[in-house]
Protein backbone atom coordinates (compact mmCIF):
# COMPACT_ATOMS: atom_id res chain seq x y z
CA UNK A 1 0.00 0.00 0.00
CA UNK A 2 3.15 2.73 0.42
CA UNK A 3 4.31 1.84 -2.89
CA UNK A 4 0.67 2.62 -4.30
CA UNK A 5 0.88 6.04 -2.56
CA UNK A 6 4.57 6.88 -3.35
CA UNK A 7 3.86 5.49 -6.76
CA UNK A 8 0.40 8.15 -6.80
CA UNK A 9 2.76 11.04 -5.55
CA UNK A 10 5.26 10.13 -8.09
CA UNK A 11 2.52 10.41 -10.77
CA UNK A 12 0.90 13.45 -9.23
CA UNK A 13 4.43 15.57 -9.49
CA UNK A 14 4.91 14.69 -13.13
CA UNK A 15 1.61 15.52 -14.09
CA UNK A 16 1.71 18.97 -12.31
CA UNK A 17 5.17 19.48 -14.19
CA UNK A 18 3.22 18.43 -17.57
CA UNK A 19 0.15 20.49 -17.15
CA UNK A 20 2.62 23.69 -16.42
CA UNK A 21 4.43 22.84 -19.84
CA UNK A 22 1.09 22.36 -21.61
CA UNK A 23 -0.02 25.34 -20.43
CA UNK A 24 2.65 27.12 -22.02
CA UNK A 25 2.04 25.03 -25.47
CA UNK A 26 -1.73 26.01 -25.49
CA UNK A 27 -0.77 29.94 -25.61
CA UNK A 28 1.60 28.91 -28.24
CA UNK A 29 -1.49 27.46 -30.14
CA UNK A 30 -3.59 30.15 -29.47
CA UNK A 31 -1.34 32.87 -31.37
CA UNK A 32 -0.83 30.89 -34.12
CA UNK A 33 -4.60 30.30 -34.54
CA UNK A 34 -4.84 33.99 -34.44
CA UNK A 35 -2.51 34.75 -36.70
CA UNK A 36 -4.60 32.36 -39.37
CA UNK A 37 -7.54 33.97 -38.98
CA UNK A 38 -5.59 37.78 -39.55
CA UNK A 39 -3.92 36.22 -42.08
CA UNK A 40 -7.32 35.16 -43.95
CA UNK A 41 -8.77 38.54 -43.13
CA UNK A 42 -6.04 40.14 -44.94
CA UNK A 43 -6.93 37.95 -47.98
CA UNK A 44 -10.79 38.52 -47.70
CA UNK A 45 -10.21 42.05 -47.53
CA UNK A 46 -7.83 41.90 -50.46
CA UNK A 47 -9.98 39.87 -52.72
CA UNK A 48 -13.42 41.94 -51.61
CA UNK A 49 -12.84 44.92 -50.35
CA UNK A 50 -16.26 44.29 -47.75
CA UNK A 51 -16.76 45.99 -44.65
CA UNK A 52 -15.61 44.58 -41.60
CA UNK A 53 -18.95 43.20 -40.30
CA UNK A 54 -18.94 41.27 -43.62
CA UNK A 55 -15.28 40.27 -43.39
CA UNK A 56 -15.60 38.53 -40.11
CA UNK A 57 -18.68 36.93 -40.83
CA UNK A 58 -16.97 35.07 -43.80
CA UNK A 59 -14.29 33.91 -41.77
CA UNK A 60 -16.93 32.46 -39.59
CA UNK A 61 -17.83 30.41 -42.58
CA UNK A 62 -14.46 29.37 -43.54
CA UNK A 63 -12.42 26.12 -42.53
CA UNK A 64 -10.14 26.77 -40.37
CA UNK A 65 -11.26 30.18 -38.76
CA UNK A 66 -14.60 29.59 -38.38
CA UNK A 67 -14.23 27.60 -35.30
CA UNK A 68 -11.60 30.31 -33.44
CA UNK A 69 -13.86 31.32 -30.58
CA UNK A 70 -12.83 34.78 -31.13
CA UNK A 71 -14.23 34.59 -34.16
CA UNK A 72 -17.50 33.17 -33.27
CA UNK A 73 -17.93 35.55 -30.67
CA UNK A 74 -17.80 38.72 -33.20
CA UNK A 75 -19.77 37.07 -35.55
CA UNK A 76 -22.68 36.46 -32.53
CA UNK A 77 -22.41 40.23 -31.83
CA UNK A 78 -22.66 41.34 -35.20
CA UNK A 79 -26.38 41.19 -35.87
CA UNK A 80 -27.07 43.27 -32.32
CA UNK A 81 -24.02 46.31 -32.74
CA UNK A 82 -22.09 47.76 -35.34
CA UNK A 83 -18.08 45.26 -35.49
CA UNK A 84 -16.07 47.66 -33.45
CA UNK A 85 -18.51 47.15 -30.44
CA UNK A 86 -18.73 43.00 -31.00
CA UNK A 87 -15.13 42.74 -31.88
CA UNK A 88 -14.32 44.61 -28.42
CA UNK A 89 -17.01 42.50 -26.76
CA UNK A 90 -14.95 39.26 -28.09
CA UNK A 91 -12.10 39.99 -27.07
CA UNK A 92 -13.24 41.07 -23.44
CA UNK A 93 -14.91 37.41 -23.38
CA UNK A 94 -12.14 35.41 -24.83
CA UNK A 95 -9.83 37.44 -22.20
CA UNK A 96 -11.84 36.42 -19.24
CA UNK A 97 -12.39 33.08 -20.37
CA UNK A 98 -8.23 33.01 -20.05
CA UNK A 99 -7.30 33.01 -23.78
CA UNK A 100 -5.88 36.05 -23.86
CA UNK A 101 -3.27 37.41 -21.83
CA UNK A 102 -2.70 41.17 -21.46
CA UNK A 103 -0.46 42.22 -24.40
CA UNK A 104 -2.64 40.10 -26.63
CA UNK A 105 -5.90 42.01 -25.58
CA UNK A 106 -4.46 45.27 -25.68
CA UNK A 107 -3.38 44.59 -29.46
CA UNK A 108 -6.66 43.37 -30.67
CA UNK A 109 -8.49 46.22 -28.59
CA UNK A 110 -6.56 48.60 -30.36
CA UNK A 111 -6.80 46.88 -33.69
CA UNK A 112 -10.74 46.81 -33.35
CA UNK A 113 -11.10 50.40 -32.41
CA UNK A 114 -9.09 52.06 -35.64
CA UNK A 115 -9.86 49.15 -38.24
CA UNK A 116 -13.06 49.15 -40.54
CA UNK A 117 -12.44 53.23 -40.20
CA UNK A 118 -9.81 53.65 -42.93
CA UNK A 119 -9.34 53.67 -46.65
CA UNK A 120 -8.54 49.70 -47.93
CA UNK A 121 -4.68 50.13 -47.97
CA UNK A 122 -4.51 51.72 -44.41
CA UNK A 123 -6.88 48.71 -43.36
CA UNK A 124 -4.26 46.44 -45.06
CA UNK A 125 -1.36 47.86 -43.16
CA UNK A 126 -3.21 47.71 -39.82
CA UNK A 127 -3.72 43.92 -40.35
CA UNK A 128 -0.31 43.47 -41.53
CA UNK A 129 1.05 45.39 -38.26
CA UNK A 130 -1.31 42.87 -36.36
CA UNK A 131 -0.05 39.88 -38.09
CA UNK A 132 3.26 40.88 -37.35
CA UNK A 133 2.46 41.97 -33.77
CA UNK A 134 1.12 38.48 -33.44
CA UNK A 135 4.46 36.28 -34.62
CA UNK A 136 6.32 38.11 -32.39
CA UNK A 137 4.22 37.43 -29.71
CA UNK A 138 4.05 33.64 -30.82
CA UNK A 139 7.67 33.46 -31.17
CA UNK A 140 8.25 34.78 -27.76
CA UNK A 141 5.60 32.10 -26.39
CA UNK A 142 7.24 29.29 -28.62
CA UNK A 143 10.98 30.15 -27.24
CA UNK A 144 9.09 30.30 -23.77
CA UNK A 145 7.77 26.90 -24.04
CA UNK A 146 11.16 25.29 -25.38
CA UNK A 147 12.99 26.58 -21.90
CA UNK A 148 10.35 26.89 -19.23
CA UNK A 149 8.35 23.76 -20.59
CA UNK A 150 11.23 21.54 -19.85
CA UNK A 151 12.27 23.16 -16.74
CA UNK A 152 8.21 22.73 -15.89
CA UNK A 153 8.38 18.95 -16.78
CA UNK A 154 11.88 18.22 -15.09
CA UNK A 155 10.53 20.34 -11.80
CA UNK A 156 7.77 18.16 -11.93
CA UNK A 157 9.27 14.82 -11.88
CA UNK A 158 12.20 15.88 -9.32
CA UNK A 159 9.60 17.14 -6.76
CA UNK A 160 7.61 14.05 -6.94
CA UNK A 161 10.19 12.11 -6.33
CA UNK A 162 11.73 14.03 -3.52
CA UNK A 163 8.30 14.22 -1.78
CA UNK A 164 8.54 10.26 -2.56
CA UNK A 165 11.73 10.20 -0.98
CA UNK A 166 10.87 12.17 2.06
CA UNK A 167 7.93 9.85 2.26
CA UNK A 168 9.66 6.42 2.93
Amino acid sequence: MKFAGLLLILTAGVGLGLYASHRLLSRVRILEELERVFTALLRQLTYTAAPMGQLWQRLGEIEGTGTCPLVRETVAGLSMQPFSAAFAEAVEKQSAAGRLQPSEKQLLLAFGAECGQYDLPRQAAQIEECIRRLADLREAAKERFVTRGQVYRMMGLCGGVALALLLL
